[in-house]
Order: C-alpha cells, then structure tokens, then sequence
C-alpha cells in the first residue's frame, strides 16, 4: 500500500510540475512577444530607422509563434506591386509558422521576426548609397538616396535595434518567465 500512495502522490506532484512548466513557458512567450514589439518600437524611434519608398517593406515587418501570427496578418502594401507583395507576405507567413511549430516541440518556445520583402536583406545590407536599386532618386544625375533620410532611415536598421535592445529584451522575458503563484 505504501508504494501506491508514493506513486499516487508522485504523480499529483508530476502533474503540478508539468503545469508550472506549461505556465513559465507561457510567460517566457510573453516576453518574447514583448520583446520583439521593443525592437519593433525601437526600429521606427531610433537611428538608423526602417528604411521608406511606399512603405512595403515596414508593411512586411512580421513576429510569428507556435500559436499563431502575432504582428503582419494583413500587411497594407501599396504602389503597383502591392497585390503580389501580399501574396507573398501571407505564403511567408504561412511558411514561418510551419517551421517555427515543428520546432516548438519538447518544450522549445520560439518567436520569428522580420520582414517578408523579398528584398528586405538587400536593403538591410546595402551600405553603399549609390548602389540602391529602384530607389528615388537624390541630389545629383545617377545619385539615390534613402527616402526617409531626414529622420535617419539607413542600413544595418534591424540589426542596430537588435543590438540595442538585448539586455531589454533579455529582462522582458525574465521578468514573465518567473513562476507565479
């Protein structure tokens, strides 16, 4: 009888831990959500700030969990090329949420930012000026410039706001990991 009643109580204990880790998980995808809104927030307050033309690829900015599209269901792309930039924001999506449920499994917790512009890294990455494609044009014949270049839209826009916000990020999750009673 004795080891019934050991086991009976093992698994009331079993099943209250298995529930405080279902509910830190939880909260550590809070913070994550919170976390990435900081960066999103950042992105557009501090320099060097998304890069704008018509605003699709701020449009295409994306977060993503096992549970569903957190930030960019339905993206407001405008110019000529808005219904295929849709398209292919929702295939994206769609793709990310694939990937990011596979590998939620065994207790991961994982949220995916960015963007579904195709050309998103192109113009993340173009730190030469003169070299942007298709973008408008500057002061001089051939020159181009960032169309938001008074409020200080630049490259590497994403990634400053990602190193800026880390330890942001980093307190944000832990302070809606902790268990509560």
């Amino acid at each position: 009888m004795a080891n019934i009643n050991t086991l009976q109580g093992g698994r009331k204990v079993m099943a209250n831990l298995n529930l405080e880790i279902a509910r830190i998980q939880g909260r550590s995808l809070k913070g994550l959500i919170l976390g990435a809104a900081i960066v999103r927030k950042d992105m557009e307050k501090t320099n060097p700030k998304t890069p704008v033309d018509y605003g699709n690829l701020k449009a295409s900015f994306f977060t993503v969990t096992a549970r569903g599209v957190k930030v960019g269901r339905t993206a407001g792309f405008k110019s000529e090329v808005a219904s295929k930039m849709s398209s292919e924001h929702s295939s994206t999506l769609s793709e990310i949420q694939g990937m990011v449920k596979a590998k939620s499994t065994g207790g991961n917790v994982i949220l995916m930012l960015g963007y579904s512009a195709n050309y998103a890294m192109a113009v993340h990455e173009l730190l030469d000026m003169n070299l942007q494609p298709r973008w408008r044009y500057g002061p001089g014949p051939g020159k181009k410039r960032w169309y938001r270049p008074r409020v200080g839209a630049g490259p590497k826009w994403f990634e400053s706001s990602l190193k800026r916000n880390s330890a942001k990020v980093v307190q944000m999750i832990g302070a809606n990991a902790k268990i509560k009673g």
